[in-house]
């Protein structure tokens, strides 16, 4: 397999540079030639589709919380009209 070089210098060694590009309100990781410091590629400075595994997580464990309540509450209410009809 060949040894990925920089198509403006051709050397092969390279580095990532951590930077908010202009108007943009979030980072990205820059790859680049460690010797010109041509840009090569860039990603996102967060894995965004682990973000959203994770946020999908914390809001299941929320909607579970909301159906408990809503469940006990249901129930209590059924107390309270069982009560109020014996009266």
């Amino acid at each position: 397999m060949a040894e990925p070089s920089c198509p403006k210098c051709g050397k092969t060694g390279f580095e990532v540079l951590e930077n908010k590009p202009l108007n943009m309100d979030y980072k990205l990781l820059f790859i680049r030639c460690a010797s010109c410091g041509a840009v090569v590629g860039a990603v996102d400075l967060y894995n965004i589709a682990s973000l959203f595994c994770e946020l999908e997580q914390k809001l299941s464990e929320k909607l579970d919380d909301v159906e408990a309540t809503v469940s006990d509450i249901r129930y209590k209410l059924n107390l309270l009209l069982a009560r109020l009809k014996l009266m």
